[in-house]
């Protein structure tokens, strides 16, 4: 399960790849929160403190691309 902090959420830019549940097994809330592409554009600070997470969301959008 992806664990990204919800101050990711306010300088991250969201966008394209939209992850159903059906493919990816992740908890409801979380799932209302998530939507990955493959250039998440944040701080660099921030991506530093959480580049795991970034690496684990990128592999999942990588993994669903068609």
């Amino acid at each position: 399960m992806l664990n990204l902090p919800e101050e990711l959420f306010a300088v991250a830019e969201i966008g394209e790849v939209i992850i159903p549940s059906s493919v990816i097994h992740i908890n409801s809330d979380a799932l209302s929160k998530l939507t990955v592409t493959t250039s998440l554009t944040v701080s660099t600070a921030l991506y530093n403190k959480y580049k795991a997470e970034f690496d684990k969301a990128t592999n999942i959008a990588n993994l669903i691309k068609v």
